[in-house]
């Protein structure tokens, strides 16, 4: 599903606790097991298969009144196989892009790594996040990194925020981050300045309000590029919200600069957007919008459906999304996607079909 609008880094802070109760050593776990499996067919003439697994479990400790640790791995796994090529293999990289090999029956790929790994200290108002955790700003999209974090609520309703990462997987190379996050007047407000050294410096600032019962959003990002020749980028999203009936109603619209867009280190950041295959990422001179709607369809299940189109300089792209989701269990959930893309040219048109079930512990 699209992710408009991501988690601040404070919110990010705030959420780190567990739902589940602390053991008689106060220590407490939260987890999901997520089964992905999938077909995308590009021209209709080659389809890729396969199934993605994600395993994930996270622990917090109490140490004391002020101190907690907190250890979090990942474990995937993914398979491709293309049934439809004779001595060939099609597979799809990370940009959605079909790459052709010597023909293998399956291609797989498996990790597990220590995402998280850190002490918390937390003292009236003030804490600290010390280790490995997850770079959580309007440029970046939970990339992790070893580094400090630090929080301090100055008034009611406003925090600052500092951050320096080391090892980060955005350029290897030193990341910074710099926060005001607040609400006055039920106006929510952010203003980041988020720099990776030697790559760009990007400013960001984002209000978002309730009127009415419509939710009203507006951000503005600038990047400023260390490389020579690259041009500054721009970026300024709007959004609206709402509810008619059991129905709910999305609306965002983005315009890139011109001469370069504000820099994002993933497509689900929230100074860009996308949907599956459809992105305004990183790309100079777009203007696009993306429409939604979602309703309940029985007690346990609901549909939705979107729409995103853009005008890339002189060409256009779009794609419309389909999903169905159901809540089997308390902790168990499962949806059905369908999404169909239309590129620049006609080599790049693909759909997908998605189906997935997720258990949370």
């Amino acid at each position: 599903m699209t992710k408009m609008i991501k988690m601040s880094l404070v919110a990010a802070v705030a959420v780190a606790g567990f739902t589940t109760s602390a053991s008689a050593m106060d220590t407490s776990y939260t987890g999901k097991l997520y089964v992905e499996n999938h077909a995308t067919t590009v021209k209709d003439t080659q389809t890729v298969t396969g199934y993605d697994i994600d395993f994930d479990v996270k622990a917090t400790t109490k140490i004391n009144d002020n101190f907690t640790a907190i250890v979090g791995i990942q474990a995937d796994a993914d398979r491709k196989d293309d049934k439809s090529a004779k001595g060939k293999e099609a597979t799809v990289d990370k940009n959605g892009a079909i790459v052709v090999t010597d023909k293998k029956e399956e291609v797989t790929g498996s990790a597990v790594t220590m995402d998280k790994a850190n002490l918390n200290y937390a003292n009236n108002g003030f804490t600290l996040k010390f280790g490995r955790q997850g770079i959580n700003t309007p440029t970046t999209d939970g990339e992790t990194g070893e580094g400090v974090l630090a929080t301090y609520a100055v008034a009611k309703g406003i925090t600052l925020a500092a951050a320096h990462f080391g090892n980060n997987k955005i350029a290897d190379t030193d990341a910074h981050a710099l926060a005001v996050l607040g609400s006055v007047s039920g106006v929510n407000f952010q203003l980041w300045n988020v720099g990776v050294a030697g790559v760009v410096e990007n400013n960001t600032i984002s209000a978002s309000t309730t009127v009415e019962g419509i939710a009203l959003g507006a951000r503005y990002a600038m990047s400023d590029f260390d490389t020579a020749g690259v041009a500054d980028g721009k970026t300024a999203i709007v959004t609206v919200g709402g509810k008619v009936s059991d129905v709910s109603l999305s609306f965002a619209y983005l315009v890139n600069g011109s001469g370069n867009a504000a820099f994002t280190t993933d497509a689900s950041s929230a100074n860009t957007a996308e949907l599956v295959k459809f992105s305004a990422q990183n790309t100079a001179d777009v203007k696009a919008f993306i429409i939604g709607a979602s309703a309940p369809v029985s007690d346990t299940m609901s549909a939705s459906l979107k729409y995103g189109s853009a005008d890339v300089g002189s060409a256009s792209i779009s794609e419309v999304v389909a999903q169905l989701n159901n809540n089997f269990a308390k902790n168990l959930t499962g949806s059905v996607r369908y999404a169909a893309y239309s590129g620049l040219t006609s080599a790049s048109d693909q759909t997908q079909m998605r189906a997935d079930l997720k258990y949370s512990f």
